[in-house]
């Protein structure tokens, strides 16, 4: 992930482009779950140690999140916070989408 943040990186216009760039398609592409295990990574770390980290971070599971999210969860090493909290940024990226957000409801699925 540093890599992102060096002078020298490659520079990026999209998400997708920054995906591509970093070859991290295998990684947004399937679960954290699925992602690790094919990385060879146990059930048991993944369920002990990244699932509780994902749920901090971004209040989902290993089986809901995908891997490179799950993968940033875990790179606490240098981490920072916003003052007033980090979930500032989501509610942030919602207010300025144009999107309709629907608190406190109930959602069920047809799974």
């Amino acid at each position: 992930m540093l890599d992102v943040y060096r002078p020298e990186s490659p520079k990026w216009d999209t998400i997708s482009s920054l995906v591509d760039t970093f070859d991290w398609s295998e990684a947004v592409n399937s679960t954290a779950v699925d992602f690790f295990t094919s990385k060879g990574v146990s059930e048991k770390y993944i369920f002990e140690l990244i699932q509780p980290a994902s749920r901090v971070n971004y209040g989902q599971n290993t089986d809901e999140i995908n891997g490179l999210s799950a993968a940033v969860s875990m790179a606490t090493s240098g981490a920072s916070e916003i003052e007033g909290g980090n979930y500032q940024i989501f509610e942030q990226f919602l207010n300025h989408s144009s999107a309709t957000v629907y608190l406190n409801t109930k959602v069920s699925s047809s799974r």
